[in-house]
Protein backbone atom coordinates (compact mmCIF):
# COMPACT_ATOMS: atom_id res chain seq x y z
CA UNK A 1 0.00 0.00 0.00
CA UNK A 2 1.25 3.72 -1.10
CA UNK A 3 2.09 6.37 2.00
CA UNK A 4 2.65 9.60 1.96
CA UNK A 5 5.63 11.28 2.77
CA UNK A 6 4.24 12.30 6.68
CA UNK A 7 2.96 8.56 6.79
CA UNK A 8 7.04 6.96 6.09
CA UNK A 9 8.67 9.43 8.09
CA UNK A 10 6.48 8.89 11.02
CA UNK A 11 7.25 5.03 10.32
CA UNK A 12 10.94 5.24 10.28
CA UNK A 13 11.56 8.37 12.92
CA UNK A 14 12.60 10.34 10.75
CA UNK A 15 11.71 13.97 9.62
CA UNK A 16 9.85 14.67 6.45
CA UNK A 17 12.38 16.76 5.08
CA UNK A 18 14.70 13.61 5.44
CA UNK A 19 12.76 11.67 3.36
CA UNK A 20 12.15 13.99 0.60
CA UNK A 21 16.22 14.22 0.78
CA UNK A 22 16.58 10.68 -0.01
CA UNK A 23 13.84 10.64 -2.47
CA UNK A 24 16.23 13.23 -4.25
CA UNK A 25 19.24 11.34 -3.72
CA UNK A 26 18.26 7.93 -5.74
CA UNK A 27 18.33 8.21 -9.21
CA UNK A 28 14.82 8.39 -10.91
CA UNK A 29 13.00 7.47 -7.33
CA UNK A 30 10.20 10.35 -8.06
CA UNK A 31 9.47 9.15 -11.26
CA UNK A 32 9.77 5.41 -11.22
CA UNK A 33 7.91 5.36 -7.22
CA UNK A 34 5.94 7.92 -6.45
CA UNK A 35 2.44 9.91 -7.96
CA UNK A 36 1.02 12.90 -7.09
CA UNK A 37 -2.88 13.00 -5.97
CA UNK A 38 -5.57 15.16 -6.93
CA UNK A 39 -5.30 17.03 -4.38
CA UNK A 40 -1.54 17.49 -4.06
CA UNK A 41 -0.62 14.53 -2.00
CA UNK A 42 2.56 12.36 -3.08
CA UNK A 43 2.33 9.17 -2.08
CA UNK A 44 5.66 6.47 -2.22
CA UNK A 45 4.72 2.83 -3.37
CA UNK A 46 5.61 -0.34 -1.06
CA UNK A 47 8.55 -1.02 -3.19
CA UNK A 48 9.85 3.15 -2.90
CA UNK A 49 8.84 3.12 1.21
CA UNK A 50 11.36 -0.52 1.39
CA UNK A 51 14.19 1.14 -0.96
CA UNK A 52 13.91 4.46 1.39
CA UNK A 53 14.16 2.37 4.89
CA UNK A 54 16.57 -0.09 3.11
CA UNK A 55 18.90 3.49 2.38
CA UNK A 56 17.82 5.24 6.18
CA UNK A 57 19.04 1.39 7.93
CA UNK A 58 22.18 0.93 6.15
CA UNK A 59 23.08 5.34 7.59
CA UNK A 60 21.39 4.45 10.61
CA UNK A 61 24.12 0.73 10.57
CA UNK A 62 27.05 3.15 9.61
CA UNK A 63 27.10 5.06 12.95
CA UNK A 64 28.11 3.36 15.98
CA UNK A 65 25.63 2.38 18.48
CA UNK A 66 27.95 3.06 21.15
CA UNK A 67 31.06 5.11 21.92
CA UNK A 68 33.21 5.26 24.75
CA UNK A 69 34.71 8.43 25.77
CA UNK A 70 37.72 9.29 27.87
CA UNK A 71 37.77 12.06 30.14
CA UNK A 72 40.81 13.80 31.80
CA UNK A 73 40.42 12.98 35.28
CA UNK A 74 41.18 16.88 36.09
CA UNK A 75 38.30 17.36 33.58
CA UNK A 76 36.25 15.31 35.38
CA UNK A 77 36.85 16.82 39.00
CA UNK A 78 36.00 20.13 37.67
CA UNK A 79 33.00 18.98 35.94
CA UNK A 80 31.88 16.91 39.66
CA UNK A 81 32.87 20.38 41.45
CA UNK A 82 30.71 22.11 38.61
CA UNK A 83 28.03 19.82 39.25
CA UNK A 84 28.14 19.95 43.29
CA UNK A 85 28.06 23.79 43.10
CA UNK A 86 24.60 23.29 40.86
CA UNK A 87 23.34 20.80 43.19
CA UNK A 88 23.61 23.14 46.32
CA UNK A 89 22.58 26.10 44.41
CA UNK A 90 19.40 24.14 43.54
CA UNK A 91 19.09 22.60 46.87
CA UNK A 92 18.99 26.46 47.96
CA UNK A 93 16.61 27.96 45.64
CA UNK A 94 14.32 25.20 46.68
CA UNK A 95 14.61 26.27 50.31
CA UNK A 96 13.62 29.79 48.97
CA UNK A 97 10.31 28.60 46.98
CA UNK A 98 9.24 26.39 50.40
CA UNK A 99 9.90 29.49 52.42
CA UNK A 100 8.16 31.40 49.75
CA UNK A 101 4.65 29.04 49.45
CA UNK A 102 4.67 28.95 53.88
CA UNK A 103 4.89 33.14 53.71
CA UNK A 104 1.98 33.01 50.80
CA UNK A 105 -0.02 30.24 53.01
CA UNK A 106 0.44 32.89 55.72
CA UNK A 107 -0.60 36.12 54.08
CA UNK A 108 -3.95 34.23 52.63
CA UNK A 109 -4.50 33.29 56.03
CA UNK A 110 -4.04 36.32 57.30
CA UNK A 111 -5.63 38.17 53.89
CA UNK A 112 -9.13 35.71 55.09
CA UNK A 113 -8.87 36.94 58.72
CA UNK A 114 -9.33 40.80 57.82
CA UNK A 115 -12.10 39.62 55.32
CA UNK A 116 -14.38 38.03 57.73
CA UNK A 117 -13.50 40.93 60.28
CA UNK A 118 -14.65 43.64 57.76
CA UNK A 119 -17.63 41.49 56.69
CA UNK A 120 -18.93 41.08 60.37
CA UNK A 121 -18.11 44.96 61.20
CA UNK A 122 -19.97 45.52 57.53
CA UNK A 123 -23.01 43.37 59.57
CA UNK A 124 -22.80 45.79 62.73
CA UNK A 125 -22.88 48.81 60.79
CA UNK A 126 -25.90 47.59 58.70
CA UNK A 127 -27.63 46.82 61.64
CA UNK A 128 -27.35 50.09 63.75
CA UNK A 129 -28.14 51.99 60.43
CA UNK A 130 -31.58 49.37 60.20
CA UNK A 131 -32.30 49.86 64.17
CA UNK A 132 -31.81 53.89 63.19
CA UNK A 133 -34.14 53.77 60.45
CA UNK A 134 -36.87 51.74 62.36
CA UNK A 135 -36.82 54.25 65.34
CA UNK A 136 -39.12 57.21 65.55
CA UNK A 137 -37.81 60.07 65.21
CA UNK A 138 -37.95 62.84 67.27
CA UNK A 139 -39.29 65.93 66.29
CA UNK A 140 -36.29 68.45 66.21
CA UNK A 141 -37.18 72.39 66.87
CA UNK A 142 -34.92 74.97 65.45
CA UNK A 143 -32.87 76.43 68.81
CA UNK A 144 -35.13 79.71 68.86
CA UNK A 145 -38.49 77.82 69.40
CA UNK A 146 -36.43 75.73 72.12
CA UNK A 147 -34.87 78.49 73.90
CA UNK A 148 -38.44 80.43 73.84
CA UNK A 149 -40.75 77.28 74.87
CA UNK A 150 -38.32 77.05 78.01
CA UNK A 151 -38.25 80.42 78.96
CA UNK A 152 -42.24 80.19 78.76
CA UNK A 153 -42.55 77.51 81.19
Amino acid sequence: MSKTIKQLADELHVSKTAIRKKMDSIPDFRKNHTETTANGVITISPEGCKLIAETLQIIANSIPQTAEITIPLDVWRTLQAQLDEKTSQLESKDLQIFGLQKQNEALTAALENTTSSLQASQALHAGTIQQNLQAPKEKKTSRFFGWAKKHKE
